[in-house]
């Protein structure tokens, strides 16, 4: 047998085995993908699961989300009564870290505020009063964990998400709106009965604001500056308005400032 022709058997045998190989790792690699779960699984609306999906990449991405494992922030925020005076100012330092509990932390109880989140602990240091009333801190801790978790944090249950078509903020820029309504009648990790408009860039579909009907009132929410830490999109700077529900703007709630992201 000639050099040649084994030179072209053994060339011929070559891509017959990178051939099967490249098949059964795609086949391995389709199988793996239809054992996982889908996140986005119990979104009824095309439209919504779309938009969410944008959303996810325009703040960085799911996987990247899921991989942290710590985040760490100050934060300076001020509330207002309706005459504009000043009802409180308060400079904080905001630490959550994921599926871990408070044993072996040596955390300052007498200090800090620490409280288990589901698998995540939640520790504000700085201005803050550990003996509170539980309620307060309760809301303080929900607020902040949700307010840096967006868009992510909508894929949590008892969220029902709807497109709510598109719309224009005050300074004209071109924003899709999706809508979520929580009903904690159905589901154990919900306190209230909220509905929700989400407004992301049309074009970028980095989250710009959001308005929030409460029971007794509604607040319009602007992100008015994004910053970006570990590849992820997270607030700084932010204001809280008390709007009608036209979201006409009645009175400045809050502004907050968020700084010096540390993210693991």
């Amino acid at each position: 047998m000639t050099r040649s022709i084994m030179r072209l058997l053994f060339t011929s045998l070559l891509l017959s085995f990178l051939l099967i190989y490249s098949c059964s790792e795609k086949t391995a690699s389709t199988e793996l993908e239809k054992q996982m779960p889908d996140p986005y699984a119990s979104i009824d609306d095309v439209k919504a699961k779309k938009l969410l999906m944008k959303a996810m990449e325009g703040a960085g991405g799911l996987e990247k989300w899921e991989s942290l494992s710590e985040i760490s922030f100050d934060k300076h925020f001020a509330l207002f009564k309706e005459d504009g005076a000043v009802e409180m100012d308060r400079n904080q330092t905001y630490t959550q870290r994921n599926r871990i509990t408070e044993e072996g932390l040596g955390l300052d109880k007498e200090k800090d505020v620490v409280y288990q989140l589901g698998p995540d602990l939640i520790q504000i240091s700085g201005d803050v009063n550990p003996q509170a009333d539980p309620q307060a801190i309760e809301n303080s801790v929900l607020s902040a964990s949700f307010v840096i978790s967006i868009p992510f944090k909508l894929l949590d249950e008892g969220a029902k998400l709807s497109y709510d078509g598109t719309d224009q903020l005050e300074d004209g820029r071109e924003v899709e709106v999706l809508k979520v309504v929580y009903k904690p009648d159905e589901y154990s990790n919900l306190s209230t009965a909220d509905i929700w408009w989400h407004y992301f860039d049309a074009k970028t579909y980095k989250h710009l604001a959001y308005m929030v009907k409460h029971a007794d009132h509604v607040s319009y929410v602007e992100n008015t500056g994004l910053t970006e830490a570990a590849g992820i999109v997270f607030p700084l700077t932010r204001k809280s308005w008390r709007v009608n529900e036209d979201r006409e703007k009645l009175w400045l709630r809050a502004d907050y400032e968020y700084s010096n992201y540390t993210v693991n």
